[in-house]
């Protein structure tokens, strides 16, 4: 057990410390694959770690340059992710109620509800078990970051990020096998921002922003069981939209786990 808490408390520190500004941009990732199955662990603190995983997401650029002069802020655009960090911890709260945190590399970190409307849970699930779940998250992303001179800007830049994030998803599923799981089903996200950007020449200029950014999109994923390792192999649809712009697109991704 304790080479597995080693692997995630690595995984969170890595997450929690990655910085959310990628050049001298401001963006934000709105996750399109879920790697959440219909049921739940079944049992009060029976753990698993989504220990290595790649999604793909659809970026939303709050802020394209911020030593451009003049400066945008209010301006949103996209950009795709195809292969973005993913891990995250569920714990079993009762028989058909989970909890969990997902964490992914530029997301907000968010914290999850998992209730079980239809099915056995997974410590009981055998082939044949039809599961039906709801989920419920919030989260949030902090940041800030710098800009030094360079040979294409004299301007120097400091700015910093705050988003919070809602998340709703539905979720079916069948075991084909004892070992095989497909499931899927709809979800939507809901994201607020705000920040600001200090431009420094010979004087200081201050710009505030802020905005939303929403996803809807429908996933479809297979899952792979043993005793303590599962693999989950997901495709999904995802449409974003950030003031009057939208991106939509298919994104896979895979995830490796642990249960204990």
């Amino acid at each position: 057990m304790k080479p597995r808490l080693n692997l995630l408390a690595a995984s969170i520190v890595w997450a929690a410390s990655a910085l959310l500004f990628q050049g001298c941009a401001i963006s934000m990732n709105l996750a399109a694959n879920r790697f959440e199955s219909p049921e739940t662990r079944g049992k009060l603190l029976k753990a698993q770690i989504d220990a290595v995983g790649i999604q793909g997401a659809n970026t939303v650029v709050i802020v394209r340059d911020v030593q451009a002069s003049p400066l945008q802020v209010n301006n949103p655009s996209f950009e795709r992710t195809n292969f973005g960090y993913r891990a995250g911890l569920g714990l079993g709260i009762f028989k058909d109620l989970d909890l969990s945190i997902k964490l992914a590399r530029d997301t907000p970190t968010l914290f999850q509800v998992k209730y079980q409307i239809l099915g056995q849970p997974e410590i009981e699930a055998q082939k044949g078990n039809l599961a039906l779940a709801i989920t419920a998250g919030i989260g949030n992303l902090q940041g800030s970051g710098s800009a030094s001179p360079n040979g294409l800007s004299s301007i120097s830049a400091k700015y910093d990020l705050n988003a919070t994030a809602y998340d709703l998803a539905l979720i079916a599923g069948y075991r084909f096998h004892e070992v095989l799981l497909a499931y899927g089903g709809p979800f939507v996200t809901s994201t607020s921002y705000s920040g600001h950007v200090d431009q420094t020449t010979t004087s200081v200029n201050s710009y505030a922003f802020s905005g939303s950014a929403g996803q809807t999109g429908f996933n479809l994923g297979l899952q792979v069981d043993s005793t303590v390792v599962y693999f989950k192999l997901e495709e999904a649809w995802a449409t974003a939209h950030a003031g009057s712009t939208t991106q939509s697109g298919f994104f896979t991704g895979a995830m490796l786990g642990f249960r204990f």
